[in-house]
């Protein structure tokens, strides 16, 4: 796996830099990464296995194993700061979670965007019992693998809303380079950043 680029060492650093920047308003219709239907292009490396093809009731771009990467043509109208928005499914089996690093114009924007972690659903393999003394006992978990939509967020906690993307008008490039990402994309959208942070307001 290649070295990593990072232009700023951390989200906080990042946060600051872009505070005042304008924060660009998206139709429902418009700011696609990806979309089957609305931005269908996409690069994957030659060692991603990728697949376009109907994933639990959606086409979705499915990537099978945990190698490679995926990049994606992007133009931009408006200068400003985004969140991004997922719609996925985590595959079943292998990994615990679905993990890669976000990059703009091949490089990470910061450090935590080289760490994007998206969740799987897990729920209880059977109903909770109690043992002799009347203390539950904790079930074992197993995978509901299903569509989930998820903003990019912190992975280390350090904020509780979604992680800033600065991207200017223009023509760029999106990737996601494989820790662990072996999952289905219905769409990647960038969004309007709300924050609940009121030191970034």
């Amino acid at each position: 796996r290649r070295q990593r680029q990072m232009c700023i060492r951390d989200s906080t650093e990042y946060r600051a830099k872009y505070k005042d920047a304008v924060r660009p308003d998206i139709a429902d219709d418009e700011g696609y990464i990806y979309s089957a239907q609305k931005q269908p292009k996409y690069t994957g490396s030659a060692d991603a296995q990728l697949s376009v093809e109907d994933v639990d009731g959606k086409t979705a771009l499915k990537w099978a194993n945990q190698t490679g990467s995926i990049t994606f043509p992007v133009t931009v109208k408006e200068s400003g700061v985004y969140a991004v928005k997922f719609s996925y499914e985590a595959l079943a089996g292998g990994t615990d979670s679905v993990e890669f690093d976000f990059q703009i114009d091949g490089a990470s924007p910061y450090d935590t965007a080289s760490r994007i972690t998206l969740s799987k659903r897990w729920v209880n393999k059977e109903a909770i019992k109690q043992d002799a003394n009347g203390n539950d006992i904790r079930p074992g978990q197993v995978e509901d693998v299903c569509w989930q939509e998820d903003f990019l967020k912190d992975g280390d906690g350090l904020y509780g809303d979604a992680l800033w993307f600065y991207f200017e008008a223009g023509d760029h490039t999106v990737t996601l380079e494989s820790v662990k990402a072996q999952f289905a994309i219905e769409s990647i959208k960038r969004c309007l950043l709300y924050t609940s942070d009121a030191a970034d307001e």
